[in-house]
């Protein structure tokens, strides 16, 4: 769980296809005053499907599954959930999946600040996998106040394109488009061998880059065994990470 600012409104993916996969959120109030926070529930295409208030008191934190939140939710829905608070809140999402033995497997899905300024930098996804029992899904959500549109291009380690399974096609790239206040799913394949790479996501002339994630999972026998998110970023010529071989 990444470390995230405080802000007054957001926009996380909600995952709930195949009955084996749930989302819920984590909202932190850090400051001295009550918080009321406007919770709207939307499809892919981005109809309204609920809207209720969340009351969060002062350095109070809660977490729940979206199915918690909103009683009904479809058992299949891929949408958003966007939240907009009288207070500035810290949030994250968790993405709940269960493997072949029923035990829940954590990913974390980042937030999209709606106040943000938008940009039209491509950005990046430093490492996909596919093939060989992984699979990759490309989830993106529309920060925007208008439908976001582009393409996703998929690169190999050596800098060639990467082949990738799409259903029945075997591409290199992907067009994408995100409804107004929308989300767009895809789930790319690959053959027996596992082949690793990169995806770079570039907005069309005019719109600009929407937020998202991309998460590779490794299945054995068709169940899941394990899986990993990674956020979209924009490259940088100076990095740090923790490194950590305890034990």
């Amino acid at each position: 769980v990444g470390g995230s600012a405080a802000i007054r409104a957001g926009r996380v993916f909600v995952d709930e296809a195949g009955g084996r996969t749930r989302t819920g959120i984590a909202l932190a109030n850090p400051s001295d005053a009550d918080a009321s926070i406007l919770l709207t529930l939307r499809d892919a295409s981005g109809a309204d499907l609920g809207r209720r208030t969340l009351a969060l008191g002062p350095r109070r934190q809660t977490a729940s599954f979206v199915s918690e939140l909103f009683a009904g939710t479809p058992a299949d829905l891929t949408g958003s959930l966007t939240f907009e608070s009288s207070q500035p809140v810290a949030a994250i999402t968790l993405r709940e999946s269960l493997n072949a033995h029923g035990e829940p497997v954590y990913t974390t899905i980042p937030v999209a600040d709606l106040n943000a300024a938008g940009s039209n930098e491509p950005a990046v996804f430093p490492h996909i996998a596919t093939g060989g029992g992984y699979t990759t899904q490309v989830l993106l959500v529309n920060n925007d106040s208008r439908p976001m549109r582009g393409r996703i291009t998929f690169v190999a380690s050596n800098g060639q394109p990467l082949l990738v399974r799409l259903g029945p096609s075997t591409i290199v790239e992907t067009a994408y488009e995100v409804p107004l206040e929308g989300a767009y799913r895809v789930e790319l394949d690959g053959g027996p061998e596992t082949a690793v790479g990169y995806a770079v996501v570039t907005p069309d002339a005019g719109n600009n880059t929407p937020s998202g994630t991309a998460i590779f999972r490794l299945k054995a026998g068709g169940e899941l065994v394990t899986e990993a998110g990674v956020a979209a970023i924009r490259a940088t010529t100076a990095s740090r990470i923790f490194v950590d071989y305890l034990g």
